[in-house]
């Protein structure tokens, strides 16, 4: 089954080669997933304003995988369509609020539960505003563009990515290479189920599917900007990301001003566009930090590739990639090669005189056995670990 992901070019690259390290660490995670997990989302009132931050990911529930990238990679914790939902109907109800402030920092998430925050978005009595701190991207626009009023924080700030991706990774050559060739039987009435992009009409499928998300996607964005389908299609940047002033001439959003002011003026009714095109020291220094940050993700998450294989030939993959400015997405399918290398180098030393090893991806029902020689309790461990490496590298945005 996919999962069909609303988030920016750039953050996809940082987001699908993502890996569990080993398969304790799930295991850990899910052992500790709390039971207390906030219901909504942390927020202030200043004055008869209730402001509240949407932050990271956009997903339908907060999971185990979550937990663990977020205490070994220090990836904050995704935030969830209903806790946004919680949020708004609990300051709809409130007679001391008049506006909603819905702060996004966001490169958007998940199509999965999107129904929940949109609904809540368009049936809130009050007027709520969206304000754009650094992105405002796929998913998150999508709720942005239903509130009644979109402005960003600084000209820095980038809006847009608008539309449906589904990715997938071809391992079937890997898989070949290293032994294992899975096979798929179907019931006849469910030719199409869970089908392959690499079969027949299996990327038709994937497709379909995607351009049914746009299209509800591009629709909402039209009612919620009081434009039309047409125009959102040709000059809201076709997947893209604008800049805040772009953005507003094309009517993605309505205003550009200063954070600072954007506090000053609350409740002062509409913001002023802020036309001043000179870099602030503190714009600058913001733009310089999230540089060096990026890069440090960058490099954290190549060196990332050592720590899981550590060998001569993952060490020297990751120092050129650092050196050449590749993403971990880039040199992925090399890491996969070097895990095949080094596990069937491991289980020619833990096996003991296996001529058909069991498939390590199994697609037939757990049901149907096939005989196959024993492994000893090492063997099974280290294909136990490569699958779940495998699995992490494989997932990309589909699951």
């Amino acid at each position: 089954m996919h999962k069909y992901w609303l988030v920016s070019s750039e953050f996809s690259e940082q987001l699908l080669p993502l890996i569990e390290k080993y398969p304790e660490l799930l295991a850990s995670a899910m052992a500790n997933l709390p039971q207390d997990i906030p219901s909504q989302l942390s927020s202030r009132v200043d004055g008869h304003q209730a402001i509240f931050r949407i932050d990271g990911i956009l997903t339908n529930t907060i999971t185990a995988e979550d937990l663990l990238l977020a205490k070994h990679w220090g990836i904050p914790l995704p935030t969830t369509y209903q806790q946004i939902a919680n949020t708004i109907a609990t300051y709809s109800t409130d007679e001391n609020i008049e506006t909603i402030v819905m702060q996004i920092d966001s490169v958007g998430g998940v199509v999965a539960g999107i129904d929940v925050a949109i609904d809540a978005i368009r049936l809130c009595t009050k007027p709520i505003k969206s304000e754009v701190i650094h992105f405002c991207a796929s998913a998150a626009y999508w709720l942005a563009s239903q509130c009644d009023e979109i402005v960003a924080v600084s000209r820095l700030s980038q809006i847009g990515s608008i539309g449906a991706m589904v990715a997938w990774t071809d391992n079937s050559t890997a898989l070949e290479n290293a032994g294992y060739a899975p096979r798929i039987v179907r019931s006849s009435h469910a030719p199409k189920k869970n089908r392959s992009p690499k079969e027949e009409g299996g990327m038709d499928d994937l497709q379909q599917m995607v351009d049914t998300v746009e299209a509800m996607f591009l629709a909402d964005i039209a009612e919620g900007r009081k434009t039309t389908k047409e125009k959102v299609i040709d000059t809201f940047g076709s997947g893209g990301m604008l800049f805040a002033h772009d953005a507003l001439s094309v009517g993605m959003i309505d205003g550009v001003i200063a954070l600072a002011q954007s506090n000053e003026q609350r409740g002062q009714g509409s913001p002023k566009e802020n036309t001043d095109m000179s870099v602030s020291e503190e714009e600058h220094k913001k733009a310089v930090a999230m540089a060096i940050e990026g890069e440090r993700n960058r490099i954290s998450q190549l060196q990332t590739i050592a720590q899981l294989f550590p060998c001569e030939a993952s060490e020297k993959l990751v120092a050129e990639a650092i050196a050449s400015g590749k993403s971990y997405q880039d040199v992925a399918p090399e890491a996969i090669e070097i895990s095949h290398a080094m596990m069937t180098k491991l289980q020619d030393s833990a096996s003991s005189g296996v001529e058909n090893p069991p498939l390590i991806h199994p697609e037939t029902l757990d049901s149907i056995e096939t005989p196959q020689a024993s492994l000893t309790p090492e063997a099974k461990q280290l294909q136990e670990e490569h699958e779940l490496i495998l699995q992490a590298l494989q997932r990309g945005g589909s699951q």
